[in-house]
């Protein structure tokens, strides 16, 4: 989740997929092993892990993003950075022969929908192979012979089913910049033409501070309260952007 491109660095690491340039920011690795680097012990081969399983969850996600822009006739790039990903296009270069509506929920909807289907390949391949016992709370208990014992396998299994369901579900809340904002906005200005904007940045500055209200009170989260509470003041700020601008 980031809102615009970083400028490019010397650092930074390119490659495409299926034609589709993906760029990786250096803030990407820094910012995604900050973490477990703030722990009361460090474990390199767990911190490793965890990288690996960051990486290809936001990528999948953008890849799905990346993937229906493309369909519809944009030719998207990939930037990942912080703690987020980027899957941008030129909207004109867009068929018009489809409803602009239904084209950009499709296109949001994509990158959590990318994100369940890896965790349920994950945990269909677990299934097969007979390492699985009943699922419960995201938690898979696994046979312990399982790959020699090696524990990061288990780790590994285990952060990309949680990373994929629980950050696909967040990604679905009505709160710009996530995915579910972008759907919420989408839906609103079918609905109410300009109007929908402002309803979209209320909507989400009422359930990105309820969410943040809510994380700090059940759950004592900071994290999770520190990044609502951001995206409630951003919202904020749109707010008070669009009335200075008369929108």
């Amino acid at each position: 989740m980031i809102l615009s491109e970083p400028q490019e660095t010397p650092y930074d690491v390119k490659f495409s997929i299926a034609g589709i340039p993906v760029r990786v920011h250096p803030m990407f690795w820094l910012m995604t092993l900050l973490p477990v680097m703030t722990g009361s012990r460090f474990d390199m081969g767990r911190s490793l892990v965890w990288i690996g399983v960051v990486f290809v969850s936001i990528l999948v996600h953008e890849l799905g993003h990346a993937f229906i822009a493309r369909a519809f006739g944009a030719r998207p790039w990939i930037t990942l950075y912080a703690f987020g990903g980027l899957a941008s296009y030129q909207p004109r270069e867009m068929r018009n022969n489809t409803d602009p509506t239904v084209r950009s929920v499709l296109i949001s909807l994509a990158g959590p929908a990318a994100g369940f289907v890896l965790a349920g390949l994950v945990i269909a391949i677990v299934v097969i192979a007979g390492y699985q016992s009943p699922i419960a709370g995201f938690s898979i208990d696994f046979d312990p012979n399982m790959f020699l014992s090696n524990p990061y396998f288990a780790i590994f299994v285990h952060d990309m089913v949680w990373v994929n369901i629980v950050w696909g579900a967040v990604n679905l809340l009505p709160v710009i910049p996530l995915d579910g904002g972008r759907v919420t906005e989408a839906v609103f200005v079918r609905m109410n033409g300009t109007p929908g904007y402002r309803q979209t940045v209320m909507t989400s500055m009422f359930v990105a501070a309820c969410v943040s209200v809510f994380a700090a009170i059940q759950w004592q989260n900071m994290f999770v309260v520190v990044l609502f509470a951001y995206l409630a003041f951003m919202n904020w700020q749109i707010w008070q952007a669009m009335n200075q601008r008369g929108l």
